[in-house]
C-alpha cells in the first residue's frame, strides 16, 4: 500500500512539476500508476500542449488550406468551460488559411460528477443533461458520441444534487436530450434490441466548396464505452458490444467508409479510455481504445480489404487522461475531464493527411461573453428545468445556436407589449375596413397595397431561413460547413423570449 502511494505522489510531483514549469510551452509529462494487486493502470501519460500563439503557427506552417477538429470529452457538467471552447472555435475560423473548422465531443457531456472534488458542479443534475446540450447547441457543436453517463437520467430525479427514486418523466430521458441536438450523434456499438440507435458513422465532405486541391473526406465513426452495462436500469433496452464484437462493429464501419465513401481518413469519436481499471474495480482489458486499434485489422481481413491499419486517428474520452500519444504507439488523444484542456487536429487539405495534434489549455483564450454568461446562469441554478427543456427544443426546432435566455419577467412584459401591438394592430384594421370602398376613398386604400408588399417580403425571409433549415436537415451522412458568414446578432424570433444568433454550415 506504501509503495502505491509513493509510486503515485511521484508520479502526480513530475506531472504537475512539467505543466507548472511551462503552462504554456509545449510540454511532456509522464505518470506511472498501479492498483493494489499489482496491475497497471495506465503506464503513461504524454502532454504536448502549446498556447495560441503556437496553435496558431501550427496552422499556417506552409500557408496550404487546413481542417482544424477541436475535440473535448468528459466536460462531466463543467458548462463554464464551454465559454472558452466557443471563443477558441471563432478564433480557429478567423485563421485565413483554415477552410474549417468542425467542433466534436467524445461522450459524457451531460452528467456532472458529484464529490468533493467536483461539487461545485453538482448543480447542472437538476438539469438532467438539458443544460450542457444548450450549452452545446448555443456553442454549435457538429458531432458528439455518446458516453456511458449519457444514461444515467433514464432512473432517478435528481433534485438538489441528491439521488432520488422517481421514475424520470419520458420528456427528460436520454432519448429525448439528445434529441435535442443540433449535431450528429454516431455510436456504432450501441444497440437498442437488434438496431443501432444512432449513426454508426458520419462523413464530413466540403467537396462543393473546396477547390480540386484541397476536398477533403473525412469519415467519423463512434464507440461507446462496454462499461455502459453498468448502467443496469438506466439502459432502457440498450446494449454495448465489447472485444471482438466492438472490434467488428468498428471494422465495419471502416469498410464503409474507406471502400464505399472512398474517405481520405478515417477518425474514431472513442468513449473507451485507456486505463486497465476503472474506479469500478473492473478489468477493462480488450475494450481500450489501445485495444481498438490493434486489433482492428485481425477481424476477418479478407472481408474488410484492410491492408492497413483503416484508422488514422482516434479522439478518445472515458478514463479522464490528457495525452497527445497512447501506450504502444497509438495514434489517440484526450483531454481530461472538466475541459483542462481543448484538443486541437491539424488536417492538411492538400496532402489529405494528419499534419500536427497538441492540446491547448481551454483558458489560455479569453471566453466568449454570452456563452459564459449563461453558464454562469445554470450553475447559479436560475432556470428551471423545463425552462432549459424548451429552450433546447427551440434550439433544435429552429436549428439556430441560441446563447441567450430571457427572463420570465421580461417575457411577460414582452407578452404585454405583444398583445398591445396586436390589439392596436386589430382597431387600426377594423377602422380601415369600414371604410366605404367608393372611386374617392381609392388613394386611401393606397397604404393598404404597402403592406401588403411589406407582408410579402416578409414571407420571403422566412422562406429563406425555412429553406436553409430544410438544407441543414437534407443531408444526414454528409455535412458540408462553411466558416464564413455563421454569426449575426441576437434578435427575436417568432415573438419567441429565447435570443438567438444564425448558424449556417
Amino acid at each position: 500500500m506504501k509503495k502505491k502511494k509513493l509510486l503515485r505522489t511521484f508520479a502526480s510531483l513530475a506531472l504537475v512539476g512539467a505543466l507548472f514549469a511551462s503552462p504554456f510551452a509545449s510540454a511532456t509529462a509522464s505518470a506511472y500508476y498501479v492498483e493494489d494487486d499489482g496491475a497497471e493502470i495506465y503506464a503513461k501519460e504524454e502532454i504536448d500542449s502549446k498556447n495560441l500563439a503556437q496553435m496558431d503557427a501550427a496552422i499556417k506552417d506552409g500557408g496550404t488550406k487546413k481542417t482544424v477538429i477541436i475535440q473535448t470529452n468528459d466536460v462531466h457538467g463543467a458548462v463554464d468551460k464551454y465559454a472558452y471552447v466557443k471563443a477558441l472555435k471563432d478564433h480557429v475560423e478567423g485563421i485565413e488559411n483554415v477552410s474549417d473548422v468542425i467542433l466534436v465531443d467524445c461522450g459524457d457531456f451531460s452528467y456532472a460528477k458529484e464529490d468533493a472534488e467536483r461539487d461545485q458542479y453538482k448543480e447542472v443534475n437538476n438539469y438532467k443533461g438539458f443544460a450542457p446540450m444548450v450549452m452545446m447547441n448555443a456553442v454549435g457543436y457538429d458531432y458528439a458520441t455518446v458516453g456511458n453517463h449519457e444514461f444515467e437520467f433514464n432512473e432517478k430525479t435528481y433534485k438538489d444534487g441528491e439521488h432520488k427514486g422517481e421514475p424520470v418523466d419520458e420528456k427528460y430521458r436520454m432519448e429525448s436530450l439528445l434529441g435535442c441536438a443540433n449535431f450528429d450523434i454516431t455510436s456504432a456499438n450501441l444497440f437498442k434490441g437488434d438496431s443501432l440507435k444512432y449513426k454508426p458513422y458520419i462523413v464530413y465532405d466540403n467537396s462543393n466548396i473546396a477547390s480540386e486541391e484541397d476536398k477533403l473526406k473525412i469519415g467519423f465513426f463512434g464507440l461507446t464505452a462496454y462499461e455502459t452495462m453498468n448502467q443496469g436500469k438506466k439502459l432502457d433496452g440498450y446494449t454495448v458490444k465489447s472485444k471482438e464484437d466492438m472490434y467488428k462493429c468498428a471494422a465495419e464501419q471502416c469498410s464503409k467508409l474507406k471502400n464505399d465513401e472512398h474517405t481520405d481518413l478515417i477518425i474514431c469519436l472513442s468513449h473507451l479510455g485507456v486505463k486497465l481499471k476503472s474506479n469500478r474495480n473492473q478489468y477493462l482489458k480488450g475494450n481500450r481504445c489501445i485495444d481498438l486499434y490493434n486489433n482492428i485489422t485481425s477481424v476477418d481481413t479478407k472481408k474488410y480489404n484492410f491492408d492497413s491499419n483503416p484508422i488514422d486517428f482516434i479522439l478518445d474520452g472515458h478514463s479522464h487522461n490528457s495525452y497527445t500519444t497512447a501506450d504502444e504507439g497509438v495514434p489517440a488523444m484526450q483531454a481530461g475531464i472538466f475541459l483542462p484542456y481543448v484538443g486541437i487536429t491539424i488536417i492538411n487539405n492538400h496532402d489529405k493527411s494528419i499534419e500536427d495534434h497538441f492540446l491547448v489549455p481551454s483558458d489560455s483564450i479569453e471566453p466568449d461573453q454570452q456563452v459564459a454568461a449563461l453558464g454562469k446562469a445554470i450553475l447559479q441554478n436560475e432556470y428551471t428545468l423545463d425552462e432549459l427543456v424548451e429552450y433546447a427544443n427551440l434550439q433544435h426546432e429552429l436549428k439556430k445556436p441560441f446563447v441567450d435566455i430571457e427572463k420570465k419577467s421580461d417575457d411577460e412584459d414582452t407578452d404585454a407589449d405583444d398583445k398591445e401591438e396586436e390589439t392596436t394592430e386589430t382597431e387600426d384594421t377594423e377602422v380601415l375596413d369600414e371604410t366605404p370602398a367608393t372611386g374617392d376613398e381609392t388613394v386611401t386604400e393606397e397604404p393598404e397595397v404597402t403592406d401588403d408588399t411589406e407582408a410579402v417580403t416578409e414571407e420571403s425571409e422566412v422562406t429563406d431561413d425555412s429553406e436553409s433549415d430544410k438544407d441543414n436537415d437534407s443531408d444526414k451522412h454528409h455535412k458540408n460547413h462553411s466558416r464564413h458568414g455563421s454569426h449575426h446578432n441576437n434578435s427575436r424570433y417568432n415573438n419567441n423570449r429565447w435570443g438567438s444568433s444564425r448558424h449556417h454550415h
